[in-house]
């Protein structure tokens, strides 16, 4: 038997009301067109410093501590991304998407 995780099992139990297709959006840059913009690398590399290696991995699957122990190697080709990604003014698919989980802080649901 295939085990669920807490994603699919929302995901599975609500439906989405409206879905909106990726080619009813506009990709506007944030830029002028012919402009090549570059990135610094010195964010980049701070926001991978600064990653929580205890967290638990994200929708990706990666670890951050894989992230924060490669990230030296990883600088380069994310730099590359994020300047492609801008200069076409087009993000990849997996990044417009986000996952809710519901997080009770005060009572479980079964005492509501």
């Amino acid at each position: 038997m295939e085990k669920l995780s807490v994603g699919h099992f929302f995901s599975s139990v609500f439906t989405i009301e409206q879905e909106l297709s990726s080619s009813a959006i506009t990709h506007r840059p944030y830029h002028s067109p012919g402009e090549q913009l570059s990135f610094n690398e010195q964010p980049i590399l701070d926001k991978l410093q600064n990653l929580n290696i205890a967290k638990s991995p994200g929708s990706d699957g990666i670890h951050p501590r894989i992230l924060y122990e490669l990230r030296y190697e990883l600088l380069e080709p994310l730099n590359i991304l994020f300047e492609l990604s801008c200069n076409l003014g087009k993000l990849p698919e997996e990044w417009k998407v986000g996952h809710i989980t519901a997080v009770y802080k005060t009572r479980s649901p079964a005492e509501r």
